[in-house]
């Protein structure tokens, strides 16, 4: 049977799919032996051969052997059988590697460099995104803030769909360098074009966070699209399971009713709040437990105790 022709063109079938195979079960060492062959077989098919690389690079940077992965990354950008696209791949690996292994300066520029050369000949938009995003992150964190501005800007605007997985936070630290212009009016935008990104993407998280940053830009400006946003970060707290972005949605709309003198609507949030202490930390519990104190006193004892039994909340 190995001798039949049909057999041997089969081949590099039959080990691409054991390579994934046991690369999905987690049988890292298997799955490298597959892919060790696999580049005998296209060793002079540099499109396949750069492909393959990659791929046990990736094995390698999913289990953390950084350096391993580094080698196999390097060999790729500095061979003479990748393309643009293969090559941006190893780059950005290359900076995920650098960023994790505090690597000198000096180093990370380089990339930054050399893989800036390839924008023009890239054919993925998600690899330009995300080349986009780590610039725009890189010059941000050493003050050249138009240059960062600039690159985000780019990220939205290569790929303005949730298959973008860097919009929302492209918009977001959009938005964050507005609010130090101060220029409160692009911050919202940009922060409701984050949300709509995260929306659209179904990241509850995210969504949570940026309605919350833009209940904390509207409150005292416009206290109904305050509150919006509040009940909105509440809800997508709630889609996300987490006690702790749920306690803390209920603790800012509790205090936002608390500042406005709204007392039951605030007790309210307070309570739910409250269903979720044993579920957290002291430190939270705490603050819940402060909380009802003090809408306790702002109440009066009997007043709480008549609506915390109206609640259906035993306190």
């Amino acid at each position: 049977l190995k001798k039949e022709p049909k057999y041997q063109e089969s081949l590099p079938f039959l080990y691409a799919k054991m390579a994934v195979a046991y690369s999905k079960t987690a049988q890292h060492d298997n799955a490298l032996s597959y892919y060790r062959l696999l580049e005998q077989i296209f060793k002079d098919d540099g499109e396949k051969l750069c492909q393959i690389k990659m791929k046990i690079a990736d094995i390698y940077y999913d289990t953390y052997k950084f350096d391993m992965a580094k080698g196999v990354y390097i060999g790729i950008v500095t061979s003479s059988y990748a393309k643009a696209n293969g090559l941006m791949s190893a780059y950005l690996k290359l900076l995920n590697i650098a960023e994790e292994k505090n690597a000198p300066d000096a180093e990370i520029a380089d990339y930054f460099t050399k893989a800036m050369k390839l924008t023009d000949n890239i054919t993925q938009t998600t690899l330009l995104a995300e080349f986009y995003f780590k610039y725009a992150l890189y010059n941000d964190d050493i003050d050249e803030v138009e240059k960062a501005r600039q690159y985000y800007k780019k990220c939205v605007e290569i790929d303005n769909t949730s298959a973008n997985k860097f919009l929302s936070s492209s918009y977001s630290n959009l938005a964050e360098l507005a609010l130090e212009d101060e220029n409160k009016n692009d911050a919202i935008t940009y922060y409701q074009n984050a949300f709509n990104a995260d929306k659209a993407s179904y990241n509850n998280e995210g969504a949570y966070d940026t309605a919350t940053r833009l209940a904390l830009l509207y409150k005292n400006v416009n206290n109904d699209k305050a509150v919006e946003y509040y009940k909105t970060a509440l809800e997508y707290a709630q889609n996300s399971n987490d006690e702790f972005y749920i306690i803390s949605a209920s603790l800012n709309l509790g205090d936002f009713y608390y500042e406005i003198r709204r007392n039951e609507q605030s007790l309210k949030y307070y309570l739910y709040a409250n269903n979720f202490a044993s579920k957290t930390s002291k430190e939270n519990s705490d603050k819940i437990k402060a909380r009802l104190h003090d809408i306790k006193l702002r109440l009066g004892e009997a007043n709480y105790n008549n609506l915390v039994n109206t609640m259906g909340n035993n306190g």
